[in-house]
């Protein structure tokens, strides 16, 4: 049977007339899918029937055309997503398995692309269940979009955890580019989920080329979630070309799990290629959850470059969120390299946040280097942040302070771009002679390379001296 539905909108976008193959008499065993939201049973569960295993929820009424559409309308009203994508869920599984025909026309009353999603993934994870091949083969010639990707993948990842080397058959014959990709990866992450080793196997053994990276960390993240020591000892054994990116999806997982564990693991894997990319996953995840426990595991790593860029990572995250124990922290880093790492890095995020504190701070850094490279990153963020309120604090500084200099070097490099004379003019204000004359030939030499003709005519008309402008213009070739 041929399936041709109306034109659909779906969150405004018009996608046509859909047709799809329906073999004759296919129709989809019903598969409930439950909530015990009491919101979502006042509203649109009618005490009619109860659902097959759920005493906590009631079916939906018959299956008629004007019953499904008021049972639609209905749910739509409701406010909290989880609740409706609920109530969508039920409404599709119901229709799916009663009538699906009925069910794929709905599609047309739902105005939302993200509540068309859900539906339309409802529908097809009942259809797929009696005819696997009909409902795919229907939702891959939906016209593409996130309403043909979504679907189509959920589905064949419900076929997959039942009869993944059929899904994956089916993905790799009648899918082609990214939405094959995207579906492949689909029935590996459901497989994976249920025997990680038999995923990995058929993965060696397939010749999907380009897509086998992303294929791998699929299983990586899915054998994490199950047994992270043993994934990660199986992404150690992949060829060095695949190492990598599987350990960093590893490591993103077993972070998300448990940020002390995956770090403990990390700690005594520092000889493994990429072992710099790990830690800063690491980092960036334990920073965010516990920087104090972070912190105290930075600082057992091995010296050197690995320890200094963890350290200045934390010092950033940590500036976001307690600037005054990230400094604390900060301050008591015995190796100066690793210390002055971490001050410039925070130095950098506080001069975005607060940069009058972050200055305040800077200045009574003890080491003059420190001190000075400190301050010119948190000019150089407030620049980038907001150069009104630089312009200003400026206004109220001692003309010949070193803070003076480098914030008019900073304004002048947030204008190059975008305003090029605005820049040679804060350019032209710096004191010192010679980073005067630096600034001012870098910003004119790349604005006289992207128009000769503007960057000429101002500085002919500027009140620079007559040494100076002959020292800009570039010579005659």
């Amino acid at each position: 049977m041929k399936i041709l539905l109306p034109a659909v909108f779906i969150g405004g976008i018009a996608i046509g007339w859909i047709g799809g193959s329906l073999s004759s008499g296919s129709k989809a065993p019903t598969a409930p899918v439950t909530s015990t939201s009491p919101a979502f049973h006042s509203k649109n569960l009618p005490p009619n029937r109860a659902v097959a295993g759920d005493p906590n929820t009631r079916s939906l009424p018959d299956s008629s055309s004007a019953a499904s559409a008021q049972n639609l309308t209905e749910i739509l009203e409701i406010v909290g997503e989880d609740d409706r994508n609920a109530a969508l869920r039920i409404l599709a599984a119901r229709l799916a398995g009663s009538d699906l025909q009925q069910a794929l026309a709905l599609v047309s009353q739902i105005g939302s692309l993200a509540d068309g999603t859900v539906y339309l993934t409802a529908v097809l994870k009942t259809w797929v269940a009696s005819d696997p091949k009909a409902a795919l083969n229907y939702a891959a010639n939906l016209p593409p979009g996130s309403l043909r990707s979504e679907p189509l993948t959920g589905a064949l990842g419900f076929w997959a955890s039942s009869h993944p080397q059929a899904a994956l058959n089916w993905a790799q014959t009648s899918l082609e580019g990214p939405l094959k990709t995207e579906g492949i990866n689909a029935a590996l992450q459901a497989w994976a989920t249920l025997s990680p080793q038999s995923a990995a196997a058929w993965v060696r053994s397939s010749s999907l080329g380009v897509a086998t990276g992303t294929a791998l960390e699929t299983i990586a993240t899915a054998w994490t979630n199950i047994d992270p020591n043993a994934a990660a000892n199986w992404a150690e054994s992949l060829p060095p070309n695949q190492k990598t990116d599987a350990l960093l999806a590893v490591t993103d997982e077993w972070c998300r799990q448990s940020p002390s564990d995956a770090a403990a693991w990390v700690g005594k894997h520092l000889d493994t290629p990429g072992s710099s990319d790990l830690i800063e996953r690491v980092v960036d995840a334990w920073s965010s959850a516990d920087p104090a426990a972070a912190a105290k595991w930075v600082d057992l790593l091995p010296k050197g470059t690995i320890q200094e860029n963890a350290a200045s990572a934390l010092a950033s995250i940590w500036a976001t969120t307690d600037i005054q124990a990230a400094s604390r922290w900060v301050a008591q880093i015995p190796d100066s390299n690793v210390r002055e790492s971490a001050v410039l890095e925070m130095a950098q995020t506080w001069g975005s946040v607060d940069p009058d504190q972050a200055l305040r701070w800077t200045a009574q850094l003890p080491d003059p280097k420190t001190r000075d490279a400190a301050t010119a990153n948190v000019l150089d963020s407030w620049a980038s942040t907001d150069s009104d309120s630089l312009s200003k604090w400026l206004q109220r500084q001692p003309s010949a302070s070193l803070g003076s200099d480098i914030a008019r070097s900073a304004l002048s490099d947030q204008f190059a771009e975008n305003d090029p004379a605005q820049a040679m003019q804060w350019a032209a204000a710096i004191r010192d002679p010679s980073k005067q004359v630096s600034q001012l030939a870098n910003i004119y030499q790349n604005w006289h390379n992207a128009d000769s003709a503007k960057a000429d005519a101002w500085l002919q008309q500027s009140p620079l001296s007559a040494d100076l402008k002959q020292q800009l213009q570039p010579p005659v070739k």
